[in-house]
């Protein structure tokens, strides 16, 4: 640990196919978003409402998730988001329910445009293989120089897999 002050692992990945609902009514389709149960703090994601992801959300634990303020501010406007429930496809479908546990402040995509209000974000831990699991990506924060830790980011990365490539 020479200066990483932390480290996390999510994928976001496209899938217009992908219809999801936060009530009877209400259909949508936006990206899945798996993340580690630390990604929110690596990046320094605050959450504004509720909790983040914890070692207790586990595949056979209730099925969580998180949403954006706008997400929320859409599908729940004045109320609080915690608690809601939101499914994949149509009612009747074979995917489970998932619990609201928490809104994170918007965020901005890789092109440093604010992402739409249809953000929600998936423990990695519940869902290990999904067909974008092994798309993850690793974020490191470091204090000071990246470069100073880019040599032991790559040996921790080789001791895990050494046929990742980075």
């Amino acid at each position: 640990n020479n200066g990483t002050a932390a480290a996390s692992t999510a994928t976001v990945t496209w899938t217009s196919n992908n219809t999801w609902r936060a009530g009877a009514n209400s259909a949508f389709s936006f990206p899945d978003s798996l993340m580690m149960s630390g990604y929110l703090d690596t990046l320094g994601i605050p959450v504004v409402e509720g909790r983040g992801f914890t070692g207790a959300d586990l595949a056979q634990g209730q099925g969580v998730v998180l949403v954006s303020e706008r997400f929320a501010n859409r599908y729940w406007p004045g109320q609080p988001a915690v608690g809601k429930r939101v499914k994949r496809g149509a009612l009747d479908s074979e995917h489970p329910w998932l619990t609201v546990v928490g809104v994170v402040q918007d965020v901005k995509d890789y092109k440093g445009v604010t992402e739409n209000d249809t953000t929600w974000y998936l423990p990695y831990e519940q869902h290990p293989t999904s067909p974008w699991a092994p798309n993850i990506s690793l974020a490191v924060r470091v204090d000071g120089d990246p470069a100073a830790v880019a040599d032991e980011v790559i040996q921790a990365i080789r001791a895990v897999d050494r046929q990742q490539p980075v």
